[in-house]
């Protein structure tokens, strides 16, 4: 939140803009557990997902250590055969995603909102339905398969271009509720880049032209899951926003676990 101000994004922020608490009861502020307890408005200890990846749980979870079953080396091979051979990825989808430590839907242990509201177009949403590359570790394993930090910021940003095509794409008048989830600069910052300005400008200019299409029909809901990483920090900070065209939360700081009843309520308002 610190960086669009910084940088004075101008459509990102919105009606309603501000910091969104994303510790409290939360395991590890990791991706997978964060998106999951948005989709469910539960915490790890109901969903059941907790940080990042399987073998990151904790000892009393539920979930086996897949780090045990599959050695490093053997999903690291996998990961480089499929991100060296885009043309062989559906061939290789199932074994990889098995390979994968990562969480996948099949872990969450209560409804979302997306199985409640039926007419839900999920695109490339962590757990739910994420990109191949994003479940299998790519592109932020590409240092490991031997390309350099910038052919590797440069692919992640060939991947935002394919997410929005299809999101563009699809009949929006058919849908209740449409989720889209953008990977960068996520992993821009992963790999270091101290100046994230172009990204968030970039990203910025996608706020505004979802804005001039669907301001007037549509609840718009802007916001992360984490904020940048800092040196200090194990995890990812507490320095989270969201940002919305219409009144949600008015003064109130919200958890990241509010967002399912608040998404639910105006669909059922819609509805009436």
């Amino acid at each position: 939140i610190d960086l669009i101000d910084k940088y004075g994004l101008e459509n990102i922020p919105m009606r309603e803009f501000g910091r969104l608490d994303n510790s409290t009861g939360i395991s590890r502020r990791m991706t997978c557990e964060l998106f999951t307890t948005f989709l469910t408005g539960e915490t790890y200890e109901e969903h059941g997902v907790e940080g990042l990846r399987r073998s990151e749980a904790s000892s009393g979870s539920k979930l086996p250590d897949i780090g045990k079953v599959v050695p490093d080396k053997a999903s690291a091979t996998a990961r480089n055969l499929l991100r060296k051979n885009d043309t062989i990825h559906g061939i290789y989808a199932a074994l990889a995603t098995s390979l994968s430590p990562k969480y996948n839907r099949d872990d969450i242990g209560c409804e979302t909102f997306l199985q409640k509201i039926e007419a839900s177009k999920p695109l490339f949403v962590p757990v739910w339905n994420p990109m191949f590359e994003w479940q299998c570790g790519l592109p932020d394993g590409g240092l490991k398969s031997g390309f350099t930090r910038d052919e590797v910021i440069e692919r992640n940003r060939d991947y935002t271009e394919m997410r929005l095509e299809k999101f563009w794409s699809i009949t929006h008048d058919f849908w209740d509720l449409v989720f889209l989830h953008m990977h960068d600069p996520d992993l821009q910052q992963d790999m270091g880049l101290e100046d994230l300005e172009d990204d968030y400008e970039r990203l910025d200019k996608v706020a505004e032209n979802v804005l001039e299409e669907f301001v007037d029909d549509w609840v718009i809901l802007f916001m992360s899951d984490h904020g940048k990483i800092q040196d200090d920090h194990v995890q990812h900070n507490k320095n989270a926003f969201y940002s919305s065209n219409v009144d949600l939360f008015g003064d109130e700081t919200p958890h990241i676990k509010d967002f399912h009843d608040k998404i639910i309520e105006i669909n059922d308002k819609i509805k009436e």
